[in-house]
């Protein structure tokens, strides 16, 4: 059963990464570009990276995931789809 949860979780966690950063107002070049710092390689394949990951192709690591909550202003649980990412439309600042 709780293996079964993370399964699911996992098909969560690609669509709730999306919907965070569509949230919190920043394109994906925004989030690359404060990511830059932790990402190795350059521009384009920081972006495929950061496309592979809301894609579910692949998972960032817990650093990642950590930087993205804070930047996106929400836990970690929202983040990665663990809880149902239900809040109302907000403008960046």
């Amino acid at each position: 059963m709780a293996l079964q949860r993370i399964v699911e979780s996992n098909y969560n966690a690609d669509m709730s990464l999306r919907k965070c950063r569509e949230w919190a107002g920043y394109s994906m070049h925004d989030v690359v570009d404060e990511l830059e710092g932790i990402m190795s390689g350059s521009k384009k394949s920081s972006y495929l990276r950061f496309w592979r990951w809301e894609a579910g192709k692949k998972t960032p690591n817990i650093t990642v995931l950590m930087m993205l909550a804070d930047l996106y202003e929400v836990t970690l649980d929202e983040l990665v789809g663990r809880v149902p990412f239900e809040r109302k439309a907000k403008t960046r600042s």
